[in-house]
């Protein structure tokens, strides 16, 4: 289970289906990469990286640093950056 990935999520108000849409794969999908019921593909490790802000490693949970960087943080930094993000940004 990677969850630093719900984590990011929930954090943010995010659907699964909505970010789903973002990285062009089905939300069933995306709830299996979220519960570690499959592999993230590196792709859309990068793409959720990238959407984030956070290393692949904090995703994957390696990685606890940016949770020292985030402390207090729930993501109104991220609301600008998730509203000039497009696909063609993330990939």
């Amino acid at each position: 289970q990677y969850k630093n990935l719900k984590r990011l999520r929930e954090e943010n108000e995010i659907s699964q289906a909505h970010l789903a849409r973002i990285l062009h794969c089905t939300q069933r999908a995306y709830s299996y990469y979220e519960n570690g019921e499959r592999d993230i593909p590196t792709s859309i490790l990068i793409a959720l990286a990238k959407y984030y802000h956070v290393s692949v490693d904090f995703i994957l949970g390696i990685s606890e640093e940016e949770i020292k960087r985030r402390v207090g943080f729930k993501g109104a930094l991220l609301i600008p950056y998730r509203k000039m993000l497009t696909i063609n940004h993330i990939f």
